[in-house]
């Protein structure tokens, strides 16, 4: 997952960090990418969408506390 701190965001500092891991792991030789995010965060969900992820079910863990 990527964050920015608030007072940084809209400054576009994911998609530079975003490109930065895209292009690091093409130069490996990745043939895919996966990423987490807050599905309820629509700016990350537009961005990754423009990156060209495609959306897939979500994974939900149940910690016991006992």
């Amino acid at each position: 997952m990527t964050g920015v701190l608030s007072e940084y965001r809209g400054r576009k500092i994911v998609l530079a960090l975003k490109l930065a891991a895209i292009r690091y792991a093409q130069e490996h030789g990745a043939i895919s990418m996966r990423t987490k995010n807050d599905s309820l965060n629509p700016a990350i969900l537009r961005l990754n969408q423009k990156l060209g992820y495609r959306a897939q079910p979500g994974k939900s863990i149940l910690k016991s506390i006992l």
